[in-house]
């Protein structure tokens, strides 16, 4: 999402570059009796639409600022939650989670000695509400409320969000789509929002067959557990290469190959959950990866020596010239709700994931889906 942009001036008066989001930074060499006459101009440059010959894209999304299509929005959310039917609404955290330090989710209308929840779900969170409170919530109920992550030495929450901004929620609208992630309402261009959704649907479905995740698994416990019972159901080798980092030429930062790895070229890259931030790392991942093995020799090397003496140990998987449709980068992401990735995945997650399968397109890799259910 464009959260502000500098870049240079088109008109000399306004002085080089131009710097803004809401408000607009710029250092023209002008006189105070000038002001009045500079600020005219910026109103009138903040109604036209010249921009468009450029940079038209950027009327696909806005942030929704309208106060009253705001209310409207989230009264639309609160009758959502009053629905038994909780699909259309999911709880993510809106940053990423150490799980190193992390024990578990609290909402702030438990009880500090109850049990702590693996992950976020909008159903355990509407239950501790009308235990506590006897009613379901309000809009000023969830924006109060809070998700709290709790560490096992740690007496504060190690972090804590309004239950408000970590709710995922699409809605059509008056022919149009809007998204709330993040605590933020955004207005999306019909055609855009289906565009993205059609060329996720066009990504190809794995034919690889991957066991279910179970509910309170860790995501590096399911790859550990996946990968041989990969091997056996699909009747080819599959490694597990979570934290396993190879380095490039001249890098000194090293880059995880993916999670899972078969003899046959398949990259896998697993991801639990539907937090934007972390799918977002999940795509980007993937087309990183993707790119250095690829291009860097010494990269590939480096990747080789995790699966050292294994049966995707060989020069085939490991070339001295890499063919680019050998590679197949397979995006696998665990959510409880049925459906394709197009089905399932947040709008932004989306179009996270269409940027992704393109960039590999033009590296010449095949990109491939799955929905991994958890049980």
């Amino acid at each position: 999402m464009l959260r502000a942009i500098t870049g240079s001036s088109v008109r000399p008066e306004w002085g080089s570059t131009l710097t803004g989001a809401d408000r607009l930074a710029l250092t023209p060499a002008i006189s105070v009796d000038q002001l009045g006459t500079l600020c005219d101009q910026l109103i009138e440059a903040y109604g036209s639409t010249a921009y468009r010959k450029r940079f038209a894209w950027i009327d696909n999304l806005a942030v929704v600022r309208d106060p009253d299509l705001r209310a409207s929005l989230d009264d639309e959310l609160v009758t959502r939650l009053r629905d038994p039917d909780l699909s259309k609404v999911q709880l993510a955290a809106p940053d990423p989670v150490d799980w190193e330090l992390a024990t578990g989710y609290r909402y702030s209308v438990e009880s500090r000695n109850g049990e702590l929840h693996q992950e976020l779900d909008l159903k355990d969170y509407l239950r501790a509400v009308t235990n506590r409170r006897g009613e379901p919530p309000t809009i000023d109920r969830v924006r109060s409320d809070r998700v709290q992550v709790v560490g096992a030495a740690a007496e504060r929450p190690l972090q804590q969000w309004s239950v408000y901004r970590t709710m995922v929620f699409d809605l059509e609208k008056a022919g149009m789509t809007y998204a709330l992630t993040d605590g933020n309402w955004y207005e999306i261009k019909q055609f855009f929002a289906e565009s993205i959704t059609a060329q996720v649907a066009e990504i190809d479905e794995s034919d690889l067959i991957f066991p279910d995740a179970h509910l309170a698994e860790r995501e590096d416990a399911y790859v550990l557990r996946a990968a041989p019972e990969m091997t056996v159901s699909n009747g080819i080798a599959v490694e597990a290469m979570d934290k396993k980092l190879a380095f490039a030429q001249g890098a000194a930062t090293g880059v995880e190959v993916c999670d899972l790895l078969s003899e046959l070229g398949h990259f896998v890259h697993v991801k639990k959950g539907n937090e934007s931030a972390t799918l977002s790392h999940l795509f980007a991942q993937g087309a990183v990866s993707a790119e250095l093995f690829l291009s860097d020799p010494q990269f590939r090397a480096s990747a080789r020596v995790h699966v050292n003496g294994t049966p995707c140990d060989t020069d085939d998987l490991f070339p001295l010239t890499v063919q680019r449709d050998h590679v197949t980068v397979i995006y696998a992401v665990v959510n409880p709700r049925a459906g394709s990735l197009a089905e399932t995945l947040p709008f932004f997650s989306r179009v996270n994931l269409a940027n992704a399968a393109k960039r590999l397109r033009s590296l010449g890799c095949r990109v491939q889906q799955k929905h991994i259910s958890q049980v």
